[in-house]
């Protein structure tokens, strides 16, 4: 059973805050929500690619330009503490260990978290991802397309 289905039948009303949330966001702030997701899936789903086909990937599924991708990607990197280096290399690697393990959804999901703040220039919050926002993006707008 999946997070959402649970959320529904135990608390609908907690899904459904999370959807109101969403939806009281500016619709740009929507966007750059959906996009960090897309980021962290991208990566995800190339584990093994190189950086330029990963940025390449992340650019055609999100439709922002390379300049864009590589400055949010850098500022990704930022929060993680890397400065130099490839923060798709280093997220990369992060989930090739925790492979297999709980940790694998919980490291995507807090890779598009961060993607989604950094992108929405704080629009987005951790608060406002508390009351369940990335999963509802998750939910709404990647699963069904990964």
């Amino acid at each position: 059973m999946s997070l959402k289905t649970f959320l529904e039948k135990l608390l609908p009303f907690l899904y459904n805050a999370a959807e109101r949330a969403f939806d009281d966001l500016e619709a740009e702030a929507q966007k750059d929500g959906i996009n960090g997701s897309k980021i962290a899936q991208v990566i995800k789903n190339n584990l093994d690619a190189d950086e330029t086909t990963v940025t390449a990937l992340i650019a055609q599924e999100t439709g922002m330009d390379a300049v864009d991708v590589g400055a949010a990607l850098q500022q990704i990197g930022e929060h993680y503490g890397i400065t130099d280096g490839s923060i798709i290399t280093y997220l990369q690697g992060e989930l090739k260990k925790a492979s297999g393990t709980l940790n694998w959804n919980g490291l995507v999901k807090t890779f598009g978290d961060i993607g989604a703040i950094v992108l929405s220039k704080g629009k987005i919050t951790w608060e406002t991802l508390a009351l369940g926002v990335g999963q509802y993006i998750y939910d709404k707008y990647i699963k069904p397309k990964s």
